[in-house]
């Protein structure tokens, strides 16, 4: 029987009040960057091209296929089909049932505001036995759930505290959260647009939780870095500066911890 290793994410296993409790991920360094001026002037700029990544990664844009960024699929041999659906978990009300991929994974640490290195993999049941984790442990032999409960040395603590997360927003109610962050992601990406006398594309049904706002001018790679970290350095702003069309964006989200005051504190920065 062929085995397919994959990165160790674990398996989807029970949770306490029905559900699932999700693997571990493995999170990823920060980059460093360099710090320069916030907007460089006009005659400086230039168009780097796009960073690498997902079309919808970049925008902040729901994909075709039901408007479900899960729905990105890559296929990991001749037919199957792997949904990369990182930004999905939290921000998305479909299910991974109904999408027909045989690999779903999907963050926790985003939307559903769990610890970083905490995120679900699911595998369709037909291949659930050929998958195992690149890291063997004790449990490698013993089935798919087993292979993949505890590889190597991980810290288990940031699955364990998943169910705190997810009670957490159950208590709320999921859809009053997704309608919270759509609006404010709206409303906060058309006063930071209008602020910087830019603008906000209307996405209609191809967004969730985040926005694009257009920069007023375009930027080199490294300015486009430096401005992110100039942000978050000296105004407390996380926003990442991506790339589309050719142009330079800032993509805005939203949780129920932001106000319209943190995008304007954004407009201020970079007015």
């Amino acid at each position: 029987m062929e085995v397919v290793a994959a990165v160790a994410v674990g398996c989807v296993q029970p949770r306490r009040g029905g559900g699932t409790r999700p693997p571990p991920a493995t999170p990823q360094p920060p980059a460093q960057r360099e710090a320069g001026q916030l907007l460089p002037a006009p005659a400086e700029r230039e168009d780097a091209g796009a960073r690498a990544g997902r079309p919808g990664e970049q925008v902040g844009q729901l994909l075709e296929a039901g408007a479900d960024e899960a729905r990105h699929a890559e296929h990991l041999s001749p037919g199957h089909a792997q949904a990369d659906a990182a930004q999905a978990p939290g921000q998305l009300a479909d299910g991974i049932a109904g999408l027909g991929a045989d690999y779903w994974v999907g963050n926790l640490h985003k939307w559903v505001c769990a610890p970083k290195a905490s995120a679900v993999l699911y595998v369709a049941p037909p291949w659930r036995e050929r998958l195992r984790p690149l890291v063997a442990s004790h449990g490698l032999r013993a089935g798919y759930q087993p292979a993949f409960d505890w590889t190597g040395t991980r810290d288990p603590t940031p699955l364990l505290s998943v169910p705190a997360a997810l009670d957490f927003f159950d208590g709320i109610g999921w859809a009053a959260v997704r309608s919270h962050n759509n609006d404010l992601a709206r409303a906060g990406a058309e006063l930071v647009a209008g602020q910087i006398g830019t603008s906000a594309p209307d996405l209609g049904g191809l967004a969730a939780a985040r926005r694009l706002v257009r920069l007023p001018a375009a930027l080199a790679e490294q300015e486009a870095r430096t401005l992110e970290f100039r942000l978050l350095r000296e105004h407390a702003v996380v926003v990442p500066v991506t790339s589309h069309g050719g142009w330079r964006w800032l993509r805005v989200s939203a949780q129920l911890y932001n106000t319209l005051a943190d995008y304007e504190r954004l407009a201020v920065a970079l007015r």
